[in-house]
């Protein structure tokens, strides 16, 4: 099970506080800091489906009473449901897309080339996988790596190798070593709008490889203004950041350029 993510903030006097809360699997999750920072995430796990409602909505009461007022939500997605549905369809931001149709047209995208993808993951590698990132994947990514394991050995997305699921752990946990070795403790001023103001934190997915450290990447935790699961830029030695697309399998469908 898996909920929309809800977003509280406390402003007053010298106080400007953010608080959110989701609920994840058997875990209530949170994350709070001031207000354009990336904040702390805590995980509390409730044992059973009905103690996690049960805390979750303890919560939220405690914050409201302290002066929290709720500024938004954030699409979330129920693992179980987006890996069975046979109707593979999204809503994102009051659009649907059609995950089947988008993956047909990336196949076709790659056939018109001569490229060949690899077959798909089994479900329990995509489990696998968020679990070792700590992290749900978004409905569509899901759907696409059932689908495809990334684009093979020689798929490339505008010159970068698209990950497969090993490949995509592997690249993360080198970012999380150097984030929990505090690499990261300053922030960056990039100036975009809907995305952190970090150099790089573990909602960040990384999805392609150029082979120097830079990165298309799965954005989990927007800033004010983006989409959860937006596809932003990431460069090791530079602090720009944009975002790409709003959606990973339209971006792979009609913005990335595939090479040979």
């Amino acid at each position: 099970m898996a909920t929309a993510k809800r977003m509280f903030e406390f402003v007053a006097g010298k106080s400007s506080k953010f608080w959110e809360i989701w609920i994840d699997g058997v875990e209530v999750c949170t994350r709070y800091g001031r207000i354009g920072a990336t904040g702390r995430v805590t995980r509390n796990d409730g044992g059973t489906i009905d103690k996690v409602r049960e805390i979750y909505e303890k919560l939220i009461n405690e914050k409201c009473r302290k002066g929290y007022t709720e500024t938004g939500c954030v699409s979330a997605l129920n693992t179980e449901e987006s890996l069975n549905k046979n109707t593979k369809k999204t809503s994102r931001q009051g659009r649907t897309f059609d995950i089947d149709a988008l993956i047909k047209k990336i196949e076709d995208k790659a056939k018109d080339i001569g490229m060949s993808l690899p077959r798909g993951a089994k479900k329990s590698d995509i489990e696998k996988a968020e679990k070792a990132m700590r992290v749900r994947l978004p409905d569509e990514v899901r759907a696409f790596y059932l689908c495809h394991d990334g684009g093979g050995d020689a798929y490339f997305v505008e010159h970068r190798e698209l990950l497969s699921l090993r490949r995509m752990v592997n690249e993360w946990k080198v970012w999380k070593e150097l984030f929990d070795k505090g690499q990261f403790e300053e922030e960056n001023d990039h100036g975009t709008k809907g995305i952190q103001k970090v150099w790089w934190i573990p909602e960040w997915i990384p999805v392609t490889y150029d082979g120097a450290g830079n990165h298309d990447i799965i954005d989990l935790a927007p800033g004010k203004g983006g989409t959860q699961g937006q596809i932003i830029s990431f460069y090791h030695d530079d602090e720009s950041r944009r975002i790409e697309a709003k959606s990973f399998l339209v971006w792979l469908a009609n913005e990335a350029e595939f090479i040979n």
